[in-house]
């Protein structure tokens, strides 16, 4: 009787085992068969996005065309800035607002396909749960916007005056560089691109805020290299397009150390000063 129960409990676990390897075995061939239809699947896969863009199971050309049609907006969008007490809008159309729709599509069509399997399929799987987006790239003229920010806020800016020296009968007479005042550029582009990667924000007003400009006076080192200099003759040279003449050169001779101490003492110097020289003349 023992042995009867002992066979039937040894059966009843052997039917458990099997029935395991049989789901476990169902399970793999399903995920086999998800794993590999995943892996061709045609479109773009789901939950990816180009900026706000849903291109999730579209195909490279629909993605291409949802960009265009996205892009079509930023016709019609003025951007807006404050400087102060001076407000005024600059046209996007006028920035020569470009965008790549074949090079995006083409992002987000690799996403999934540009690794191993293995790995293409995790970011597929990660995609359609927590979604993915490309960035929306595109480009502009930043010169054009700069320079149209710069016209219409100049009577809040002024020029910089790089340093000037003027050579006296024994001295060279320095005047410092004096900085100006502009707009901050760098924070100026990256508002517009901040706006423009996300139409949200299109009604945002940029402050352009005025900053100093550079003007760096010359170091010891390239005050004296640039003006140490042999007095030189004009030379007069034939070529096959008539002649060409290189004018003389004055000579100067200024003590290194001397040129050093005169810069250092007067580097916040807003008049001009003097730095003995011997002069000479071919």
């Amino acid at each position: 009787m023992n042995s009867d129960g002992a066979k039937k409990k040894h059966f009843s676990k052997k039917r458990i085992v099997i029935s395991i390897i049989c789901i476990i075995a169902v399970l793999a061939a399903g995920m086999l068969v998800y794993a590999a239809s995943q892996l061709k699947y045609e479109n773009i896969y789901k939950g990816i996005s180009i900026g706000n863009i849903n291109v999730g199971e579209m195909t490279k050309a629909e993605a291409e065309n949802a960009v265009n049609k996205y892009a079509k907006q930023y016709n019609d969008l003025k951007l807006s800035f404050k400087c102060r007490d001076i407000e005024f809008d600059v046209p996007v159309s006028s920035l020569s607002f470009k965008v790549d729709s074949k090079k995006l599509a083409d992002k987000a069509y690799r996403i999934g396909r540009s690794k191993s399997n293995i790995k293409n399929l995790k970011t597929i799987i990660s995609g359609k749960k927590k979604g993915y987006t490309v960035n929306f790239d595109f480009s502009f003229d930043e010169e054009r916007l700069l320079l149209m920010v710069t016209e219409a806020i100049q009577e809040k800016t002024t020029d910089s005056t790089p340093m000037t020296v003027e050579t006296g009968t024994d001295r060279l007479y320095v005047t410092n560089a004096v900085k100006g005042k502009g707009a901050d550029n760098k924070k100026i582009i990256s508002d517009v691109k901040s706006i423009l990667s996300d139409l949200k924000e299109k009604n945002k007003t940029i402050n352009v805020e005025i900053i100093d400009t550079n003007a760096d006076n010359l170091t010891a080192d390239e005050f004296y290299n640039e003006y140490n200099r042999e007095a030189k003759n004009a030379v007069y040279t034939k070529t096959a397009d008539g002649h060409k003449i290189e004018p003389e050169v004055v000579g100067i001779t200024l003590d290194k150390t001397e040129v050093k101490r005169i810069l250092e003492e007067n580097k916040n110097n807003t008049q001009t000063y003097e730095i003995p020289a011997k002069i000479t003349y071919p």
